[in-house]
């Protein structure tokens, strides 16, 4: 990777693919937060792939939180944030991945935020507070991953949620 390829983020397109009214998790026009599939086509996958490299790159992790050939056995519920509405093809600006916390010795099994990543001019505009709410029906009693950053924990206290969401020992069995 050259030098300025560091500082790059763009926004890939997902081409081909109808976004149905059971796919879209929250509709807040002009923005959609939409579940990718691993059955769906590669560009929706790799388009949530990229989202997932930049969270890496940015935080330093070691390795990327979400890979294009996932296994569809439920134990993982990953989302891209588009520019789109029903009919027309644009730009993913951002994703989030929830995996399926499970036998666990000392935890009830829960989801777990993994990781939520917005492209930096598209965050602070309420994309993932409008969604808040229904990924606590969705996921009911979902932890959010550590390492949090310093946004995800002024988030969360915002929220009136930081305990809520960052304490383990609430599942403790």
């Amino acid at each position: 990777m050259m030098s300025n390829d560091l500082y790059r983020i763009s926004s890939p397109l997902i081409p081909d693919l109808q976004w149905k009214p059971d796919r879209i998790f929250l509709n807040k026009s002009p923005r959609l937060w939409v579940n990718v599939l691993p059955k769906d086509p590669i560009s929706a996958r790799k388009s949530l792939y990229r989202m997932a490299c930049y969270f890496r790159r940015e935080f330093g992790y070691d390795f990327v939180q979400y890979d294009i050939n996932e296994d569809d056995n439920g134990n993982h519920a990953a989302f891209v944030l588009t520019a789109a509405n029903y009919i027309s093809k644009d730009s993913v600006i951002g994703g989030m991945c929830f995996r399926k916390r499970e036998k666990c010795e000392i935890l009830k099994d829960h989801w777990g935020l993994q990781w939520v990543w917005i492209h930096p001019f598209s965050r602070n505009k309420g994309y993932l507070s409008r969604v808040w709410n229904q990924l606590n029906k969705t996921f009911p009693d979902f932890l959010v991953e550590s390492p949090l950053s310093n946004a995800m924990k002024g988030f969360l206290k915002y929220k009136k949620c930081y305990d809520q969401h960052t304490d383990y020992r609430r599942l403790h069995k």
